[in-house]
């Protein structure tokens, strides 16, 4: 799809008033500007380097609070006993993990989008009434938000030390499948 003449030089100046997300929204529009940009697999967002700063700072603040209401919604999996609290804290843990894998691909920070993708499959199995919720899943979930949160330090720091993710998405994969950790 082409995005209208009109409207292609109105939407770059946009990503940086309205985040980070949006590069995945109008990515049609910016193939005239930047043909090396990729919609899958994208490794970084090929821009301005300065705007490609302020989208990962952006991108880096909306993480930390993505992250703590994580850890909020993993504490009521964890304390509560109502069934109905229960189920929409696993939905919005769903939609958490959800926001946080396609705006790290968005950028470019694949550890990040692959952990949240694992924990994504998680919640949205045990949505599905498929898994039960127990101490193992958010035991796995918090050293997920771990990770998650040591890769993106290592990121901002461009730290040559890749963090491991592979011990996490084994352990989520394999809770996703029914086995405990």
């Amino acid at each position: 799809m082409k995005c209208p003449e009109s409207q292609e030089k109105r939407y770059i100046p946009a990503i940086v008033n309205t985040g980070y997300f949006l590069v995945l929204n109008i990515t049609y529009c910016f193939n005239k500007y930047y043909p090396n940009y990729e919609r899958n697999g994208v490794k970084r967002v090929d821009l301005d380097p300065k705007i490609y700063k302020e989208l990962i700072a952006i991108f880096n603040d909306e993480l930390n609070e993505q992250l703590d209401a994580l850890a909020q919604q993993l504490a009521v999996l964890k304390e509560e006993q109502d069934k109905a609290k229960i189920d929409k804290a696993i939905v919005i843990l769903h939609r958490i993990a959800h926001t946080i894998k396609g705006s790290a691909q968005s950028v470019g920070i694949d550890a990040v989008g692959q952990v949240a993708a694992r924990m994504e499959v998680l919640f949205g199995t045990i949505k599905e009434g498929k898994l039960p919720v127990s101490q193992d899943v958010i035991d796995a979930c918090l050293a997920a938000a771990d990770t998650i949160d040591a890769s993106m330090t290592a990121f901002l720091e461009d730290n040559s030390q890749v963090i491991n993710t592979q011990s996490i998405e084994s352990q989520l994969s394999a809770l996703t499948e029914g086995k405990s950790s």
